[in-house]
């Protein structure tokens, strides 16, 4: 029911934003950003095609605008795409090489690859840019504890949750962590974490 709930208010959300986005449209249809919003709104919506479609016509406006490509990679990603997705989000970097979404988003690509030695650069990239940048850290977090770098995978979740402490599988990846680290009794003390938000969240619910 929580689920259900969520993804009701999701899907009013995104008509909202793709009923905002097509009125921009209709006020000025050479602005690239718009159809741009448009297509993330219809991505969120599952609309993949249109999504697009979208996309493609804010790059035929633009030919620079990056979050086309990075929207691009999105749905491609949503849709198993995975290598077509990793050209799209470099494409994207390529024209904004300062935008630290643009690498997380790449870095999500190669973890889907389970190219995760590949996937820690453009993840410390998008740190740099974007020090408290929660995902950023999921992304090298989750890296590290794929290629069993354990000890350092410890340090990069540490991080992530003191950005932010109510991520549930964040702790719950960091239990396993330190159950690799020999640490039971932390990790122990990490799955009580994980049950005290999965009941704070039924109870809010």
């Amino acid at each position: 029911l929580l689920k259900l709930r969520r993804n009701e208010e999701a899907f009013d959300a995104f008509s909202k934003a793709r009923d905002g986005w097509e009125f921009q449209i209709h006020l000025h249809p050479t602005d690239a950003e718009a159809y741009t919003g448009k297509g993330l709104a219809l991505h969120g919506l599952n609309r993949s095609l249109e999504a697009l479609m979208a996309f493609e016509h804010a790059l035929k406006l633009d030919p620079s605008h990056a979050a086309a490509y990075d929207g691009i990679g999105l749905v491609l990603s949503a849709s198993g795409h995975d290598k077509e997705a990793l050209d799209a989000f470099e494409r994207a970097i390529l024209r904004a090489p300062t935008h630290a979404t643009y690498y997380v988003d790449k870095g999500s690509a190669l973890v889907k690859l389970k190219r995760y030695a590949e996937a820690l650069g453009p993840a410390e990239r998008a740190i740099q840019l974007a020090p408290g940048y929660a995902e950023a850290y999921s992304v090298k977090a989750h890296s590290l504890r794929k290629l069993k770098c354990y000890a350092d995978a410890l340090g990069v979740y540490e991080k992530l949750l003191a950005l932010n402490p109510n991520l549930e599988q964040a702790w719950m990846n960091k239990a396993e962590v330190l159950k690799h680290l020999g640490r039971s009794k932390e990790a122990q003390q990490a799955y009580a974490t994980v049950r005290r938000l999965a009941q704070r969240r039924w109870i809010g619910w």
